[in-house]
């Protein structure tokens, strides 16, 4: 809000149209800063948007109303996660245009953000899966003075590699993972144990960095 205070106040004269994205949240706080501006509210998709977006991807297969269901009941009509899932299908059954010939069943029953964890894990490095995996338990900001603690190797590489696989982006400021949906997936691949030694780790990373 700061930067687009600034730009406003040089431009304000001109004609020139600046488009801005932010959280809901932010909102309320960007209308009382620019009252000129309009605020556009980008809802969840809806049932009948689903699935015409799943046609329009999956053709005649992403049609099938239990396609669609099944979609909205793992997504909420978020069309990012949406894309991810369709990404995560096509991964599972081969390419594209072969989730045509899948069988619903195969599918259907299963936990979607398991289907895109386990898809975003394939594009990433083994060696950088270790570290990602304390970064979701970490919490959904990368805190990279933490993770450094965490990691025995320049965390540099690893940041670019999750970015180029979209598990994290960079937001104002700082790096996260790019849905928290995905950070749960990471963490739901643990077992009581792992996540007991995990989180003690991260809990003694914490007290170095943070001791007071």
């Amino acid at each position: 809000l700061i930067l687009l205070e600034r730009l406003f106040a040089q431009v304000r004269e001109s004609s020139i149209l600046i488009i801005a994205t932010c959280r809901r949240n932010a909102s309320v706080l960007a209308n009382e800063k620019f009252a000129e501006t309009s605020i556009i509210h980008l809802n969840p998709l809806s049932d009948q948007e689903i699935s015409t977006l799943s046609n329009s991807m999956l053709g005649d297969f992403g049609d099938q109303s239990e396609v669609s269901s099944y979609l909205q009941n793992q997504t909420g009509g978020n069309p990012f996660l949406l894309v991810e899932m369709v990404d995560a299908l096509a991964y599972r059954t081969g390419q594209l245009y072969d989730i045509e010939n899948t069988e619903i069943p195969n599918f259907i029953q299963e936990n979607g953000f398991e289907l895109v964890t386990e898809f975003k894990l394939e594009q990433l490095p083994e060696n950088d899966h270790p570290l990602l995996i304390l970064a979701a338990i970490a919490g959904r900001d990368l805190d990279l003075q933490l993770l450094s603690t965490l990691s025995n190797d320049n965390i540099d590489t690893w940041i670019m590699n999750c970015a180029n696989a979209s598990i994290i982006e960079f937001q104002e400021n700082r790096w996260r993972f790019s849905h928290d949906q995905l950070r749960e997936g990471l963490l739901y691949t643990l077992t009581v144990a792992e996540k007991k030694t995990l989180y003690r780790r991260v809990a003694e990373a914490i007290e170095v960095n943070y001791p007071n």
